[in-house]
Protein backbone atom coordinates (compact mmCIF):
# COMPACT_ATOMS: atom_id res chain seq x y z
CA UNK A 1 0.00 0.00 0.00
CA UNK A 2 2.88 2.16 0.73
CA UNK A 3 4.24 1.64 -2.51
CA UNK A 4 0.94 2.93 -4.03
CA UNK A 5 1.44 6.73 -2.15
CA UNK A 6 5.43 6.66 -3.14
CA UNK A 7 5.74 6.10 -6.13
CA UNK A 8 2.81 9.23 -7.41
CA UNK A 9 4.69 11.32 -5.14
CA UNK A 10 8.15 10.82 -7.09
CA UNK A 11 6.49 10.98 -10.46
CA UNK A 12 5.35 14.65 -9.93
CA UNK A 13 8.24 15.67 -7.91
CA UNK A 14 10.48 14.63 -11.23
CA UNK A 15 7.69 16.47 -13.25
CA UNK A 16 7.78 19.74 -11.21
CA UNK A 17 11.54 19.44 -11.59
CA UNK A 18 11.75 18.83 -15.25
CA UNK A 19 9.26 21.24 -15.72
CA UNK A 20 11.42 23.99 -13.68
CA UNK A 21 14.18 23.46 -15.91
CA UNK A 22 12.59 23.50 -19.09
CA UNK A 23 13.40 26.04 -21.66
CA UNK A 24 11.58 26.95 -24.90
CA UNK A 25 13.53 26.86 -27.88
CA UNK A 26 14.49 30.15 -28.18
CA UNK A 27 16.15 30.66 -24.79
CA UNK A 28 18.14 26.87 -26.24
CA UNK A 29 19.08 28.54 -29.67
CA UNK A 30 20.34 31.55 -27.54
CA UNK A 31 21.83 30.10 -24.85
CA UNK A 32 23.79 27.57 -27.76
CA UNK A 33 25.00 30.71 -29.70
CA UNK A 34 26.69 31.85 -26.28
CA UNK A 35 29.07 28.81 -26.44
CA UNK A 36 28.98 27.01 -29.54
CA UNK A 37 30.24 27.78 -33.22
CA UNK A 38 28.85 25.94 -36.00
CA UNK A 39 30.14 25.33 -39.53
CA UNK A 40 28.54 24.04 -42.66
CA UNK A 41 30.45 22.29 -45.28
CA UNK A 42 29.38 20.91 -48.46
CA UNK A 43 30.51 18.90 -51.43
CA UNK A 44 30.41 20.54 -54.70
CA UNK A 45 32.26 18.28 -56.73
CA UNK A 46 29.49 16.28 -59.23
CA UNK A 47 32.76 14.89 -61.12
CA UNK A 48 33.76 12.91 -57.92
CA UNK A 49 32.82 9.46 -57.63
CA UNK A 50 31.96 8.27 -55.12
CA UNK A 51 30.69 11.41 -54.27
CA UNK A 52 32.17 11.30 -51.00
CA UNK A 53 34.97 12.71 -48.94
CA UNK A 54 36.63 11.81 -45.59
CA UNK A 55 37.58 15.26 -43.64
CA UNK A 56 38.81 16.74 -40.34
CA UNK A 57 38.60 19.84 -38.46
CA UNK A 58 42.35 19.85 -37.19
CA UNK A 59 43.41 22.52 -34.81
CA UNK A 60 47.00 22.96 -36.69
CA UNK A 61 47.94 23.25 -39.60
CA UNK A 62 48.79 19.73 -41.18
CA UNK A 63 51.59 20.95 -43.50
CA UNK A 64 54.45 21.11 -40.92
CA UNK A 65 53.56 17.55 -40.01
CA UNK A 66 53.16 16.53 -43.25
CA UNK A 67 56.86 17.99 -44.68
CA UNK A 68 58.62 16.42 -41.42
CA UNK A 69 56.72 12.81 -42.83
CA UNK A 70 58.30 13.28 -46.41
CA UNK A 71 61.41 14.21 -44.82
CA UNK A 72 61.50 10.89 -42.93
CA UNK A 73 60.28 8.58 -46.17
CA UNK A 74 61.77 10.28 -49.20
CA UNK A 75 65.09 8.33 -49.84
CA UNK A 76 62.93 5.33 -49.87
CA UNK A 77 60.37 7.07 -52.88
CA UNK A 78 62.75 9.07 -54.37
CA UNK A 79 64.78 5.40 -55.28
CA UNK A 80 61.25 3.56 -56.18
CA UNK A 81 60.82 6.38 -58.30
CA UNK A 82 64.28 6.29 -59.73
CA UNK A 83 63.89 2.38 -60.88
CA UNK A 84 60.40 2.49 -61.98
CA UNK A 85 60.46 0.93 -65.54
CA UNK A 86 58.05 3.06 -66.84
CA UNK A 87 55.97 6.57 -66.36
CA UNK A 88 53.61 4.98 -65.49
CA UNK A 89 55.21 3.25 -62.07
CA UNK A 90 56.54 6.13 -61.34
CA UNK A 91 53.42 8.05 -60.75
CA UNK A 92 52.43 5.02 -58.86
CA UNK A 93 55.37 5.52 -56.66
CA UNK A 94 54.65 9.27 -56.52
CA UNK A 95 51.27 9.57 -55.52
CA UNK A 96 51.66 6.51 -53.32
CA UNK A 97 54.28 8.59 -51.44
CA UNK A 98 52.37 11.59 -51.18
CA UNK A 99 49.34 9.47 -49.80
CA UNK A 100 51.25 7.94 -46.90
CA UNK A 101 52.67 11.09 -45.89
CA UNK A 102 49.27 13.17 -45.72
CA UNK A 103 47.54 10.53 -43.89
CA UNK A 104 50.34 11.00 -41.28
CA UNK A 105 48.10 14.18 -40.52
CA UNK A 106 45.07 12.34 -39.81
CA UNK A 107 47.19 10.26 -37.16
CA UNK A 108 46.28 13.05 -34.41
CA UNK A 109 42.28 12.77 -35.02
CA UNK A 110 40.26 10.16 -33.10
CA UNK A 111 37.78 8.10 -35.28
CA UNK A 112 35.03 10.18 -33.75
CA UNK A 113 36.49 13.32 -35.17
CA UNK A 114 36.98 12.10 -38.98
CA UNK A 115 33.95 12.50 -40.62
CA UNK A 116 32.54 11.29 -44.01
CA UNK A 117 31.28 14.22 -46.32
CA UNK A 118 28.72 13.34 -48.98
CA UNK A 119 27.03 16.53 -50.02
CA UNK A 120 26.43 18.85 -46.96
CA UNK A 121 26.90 18.72 -43.26
CA UNK A 122 26.80 20.66 -40.46
CA UNK A 123 29.00 20.77 -37.15
CA UNK A 124 28.38 22.30 -33.86
CA UNK A 125 30.85 22.03 -31.09
CA UNK A 126 31.33 23.74 -27.71
CA UNK A 127 35.28 23.56 -28.36
CA UNK A 128 37.87 25.86 -29.09
CA UNK A 129 36.97 28.92 -31.58
CA UNK A 130 40.20 30.14 -33.19
CA UNK A 131 42.24 28.92 -36.52
CA UNK A 132 41.02 25.77 -37.77
CA UNK A 133 42.18 23.64 -41.12
CA UNK A 134 39.27 21.75 -42.76
CA UNK A 135 41.62 18.85 -44.27
CA UNK A 136 40.26 16.35 -46.37
CA UNK A 137 41.92 12.55 -47.30
CA UNK A 138 43.49 12.03 -50.69
CA UNK A 139 40.35 11.53 -53.36
CA UNK A 140 40.34 10.75 -57.29
CA UNK A 141 39.11 12.39 -60.06
CA UNK A 142 39.56 11.16 -63.11
CA UNK A 143 42.77 9.08 -61.97
CA UNK A 144 44.22 12.24 -60.35
CA UNK A 145 44.46 12.36 -56.58
CA UNK A 146 43.18 15.64 -54.99
CA UNK A 147 42.44 16.97 -51.37
CA UNK A 148 40.87 20.03 -49.87
CA UNK A 149 43.04 21.70 -47.28
CA UNK A 150 41.43 25.38 -46.10
CA UNK A 151 42.43 27.38 -43.43
CA UNK A 152 39.30 29.41 -41.04
CA UNK A 153 38.83 31.50 -38.92
CA UNK A 154 35.92 30.47 -36.31
CA UNK A 155 34.06 32.80 -33.49
CA UNK A 156 32.12 31.46 -30.69
CA UNK A 157 28.12 32.22 -31.51
CA UNK A 158 28.92 32.00 -35.09
CA UNK A 159 28.51 30.05 -38.30
CA UNK A 160 30.50 29.70 -41.28
CA UNK A 161 30.00 28.12 -44.65
CA UNK A 162 32.72 26.10 -46.58
CA UNK A 163 32.05 25.03 -49.80
CA UNK A 164 35.33 22.23 -51.48
CA UNK A 165 34.75 22.66 -55.05
CA UNK A 166 37.59 22.61 -58.02
CA UNK A 167 38.14 26.20 -56.89
CA UNK A 168 39.72 25.76 -53.77
CA UNK A 169 41.56 22.17 -54.04
CA UNK A 170 45.00 21.83 -52.42
CA UNK A 171 48.25 21.16 -54.66
CA UNK A 172 49.36 18.62 -52.30
CA UNK A 173 51.32 17.15 -55.53
CA UNK A 174 52.90 20.44 -55.87
CA UNK A 175 54.16 20.12 -52.07
CA UNK A 176 55.05 16.94 -51.63
CA UNK A 177 57.59 17.67 -54.90
CA UNK A 178 58.60 20.66 -53.41
CA UNK A 179 59.27 18.76 -49.99
CA UNK A 180 60.90 15.81 -51.51
CA UNK A 181 63.33 18.45 -52.52
CA UNK A 182 64.36 19.61 -49.75
CA UNK A 183 67.46 18.82 -48.01
CA UNK A 184 66.87 17.83 -44.11
CA UNK A 185 67.62 20.89 -42.09
CA UNK A 186 70.33 19.92 -39.63
CA UNK A 187 68.83 20.20 -35.88
CA UNK A 188 71.43 22.75 -33.60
Amino acid sequence: MKYKIIIPIILVVGFIITVSYATTDKEMEEMDQKVTWRMHIKLDMPELEPHAVQYAILDEDPIPRFEKRVQIVKDFYRKNMEEAKDEKERQMWFHSGMRVSWNDCFEVVTGAMLFLLTDDAGYSTTGPAGKKWIATKVVHIEGKPICWLIPVEVEVGDEIEVVLNKDNIFDLAGLFEEAMSQEPQKEE
